[in-house]
C-alpha cells in the first residue's frame, strides 16, 4: 500500500485488496453540463483507502472536449482527466495511479464516475469502470 504514489509501500493482508469493475455502456450527453454518472460498489475492505488506481475506457471523437472526475463514498471528488486529446478517439486508462484523495475516508460504499462532455457537437460512451483499491484500518 502507498508504493504507487508514495515511492515506499507498506504490507498488507490480500483481503486489503480489491478489483470492482463494471462496463455500463453509458451515453454520455452531447454538450450537457449534468454529464452522466457511472456507479461501482465497493464492499468487503479494511475501513480507509490508500492507493486508488482506475481503468477506464471512454469512446469519444473529442476527448478533450470531456471532463471525467471520480468521487468516493464520502463525497470526495478527484479529476481524472480534464480536456486532453487523444488521437485515437478513445480515452483508455489501465491502472492509473490517482492521488487527492485524504486517505481517512471510507472505502467501501458507491464510487462514482463522473463524465461531462463541455462542447456539443459530438457524442460517445462509457465502456469500461473499473478501480483497484488497496485499504487499511483507521
Amino acid at each position: 500500500a502507498g508504493a504507487a504514489t508514495g515511492g515506499d509501500g507498506l504490507c498488507g493482508p490480500a483481503w486489503m485488496r480489491g478489483r470492482f469493475s463494471t462496463e455500463p455502456a453509458l451515453a454520455i450527453p452531447d454538450g450537457a453540463t449534468t454529464g452522466v454518472e457511472a456507479d461501482l460498489l465497493v464492499f468487503g475492505l479494511a475501513t480507509v483507502s490508500t492507493d486508488v488506481a482506475l481503468d477506464l475506457v471512454i469512446s469519444h471523437p473529442r476527448t478533450e472536449d470531456l471532463v471525467v472526475t471520480l468521487g468516493n463514498p464520502a463525497g470526495t471528488w478527484v479529476v481524472v482527466h480534464n480536456g486532453a486529446a487523444s488521437p485515437t478517439g478513445e480515452l483508455y486508462l489501465s491502472g492509473a495511479a490517482l492521488t487527492g484523495f485524504p486517505g481517512d475516508e471510507s472505502v467501501n460504499g458507491i464510487w462514482r464516475l463522473r463524465v461531462v462532455d463541455k462542447k456539443a457537437g459530438k457524442a460517445g460512451s462509457i465502456s469500461r469502470f473499473g478501480l483497484e483499491l488497496m485499504s487499511r484500518w483507521d
